[in-house]
């Protein structure tokens, strides 16, 4: 029988890794893979669930395992964590397109604040071009449907239905990325 001490010694940085390639986030990380390793060491301790070398590979067991605790981590820790970009509205029902980072975000302020704005800038540029104008006047500088109608010369109802489409792509492009801001009612 393969001791708890040796699989730790042998696999924690591989486990660790493997975590942080899922989680995105060091300090997650390194509980997520303690979680793994005591879920490791309560199943080999009993003899139905211990590891078997004639079932699989450790290593396959080991992951397994580590994936059954990382998507517990997701289910109890980022549940109702991110919203719709469609959900972004003020107290009187106006859209907002206002962003803060996610909760669990701990990385150094700079390199954060520059990988955020690619992702958006990147979000953006997938849109098609008549689109990105619109969504671009509209969430980044702040202009009113009016304002942009009267700028591109075209029907209010058309800025309406292009934003629309593009807050559907945006959703799509930037699903699990951000957390809505806190707004005071």
């Amino acid at each position: 029988m393969i001791t708890i001490e040796k699989i730790y010694t042998d696999h924690k940085q591989s486990v660790f890794n493997h975590v942080l390639c899922i989680v995105k986030n060091y300090h997650d990380s390194e509980e997520v893979t303690e979680d793994i390793f005591l879920k490791i060491m309560r199943l080999n301790q009993n003899e139905k669930t211990r590891y078997n070398p004639e079932l699989s590979a450790l290593t396959t067991w080991i992951r397994t395992i580590s994936n059954s605790v990382i998507l517990d981590y997701f289910r109890t820790n980022h549940q109702d964590r991110y919203k719709a970009v469609s959900d972004f509205v003020d107290s009187d029902g106006n859209e907002v397109f206002n962003f803060v980072a996610p909760r669990n975000a701990n990385a150094d302020n700079e390199v954060l604040t520059n990988e955020l704005q690619k992702i958006i800038i990147n979000a953006f540029q997938s849109l098609k071009i008549k689109y990105r104008k619109v969504a671009t006047l509209y969430f980044i500088k702040g202009y009113e449907y009016s304002e942009i109608a009267e700028m591109l010369d075209i029907p209010m109802g058309s800025v309406k239905g292009m934003l629309n489409r593009s807050r559907g792509k945006l959703q799509e492009a930037l699903k699990g990325v951000y957390k809505l801001k806190e707004i005071n009612t």
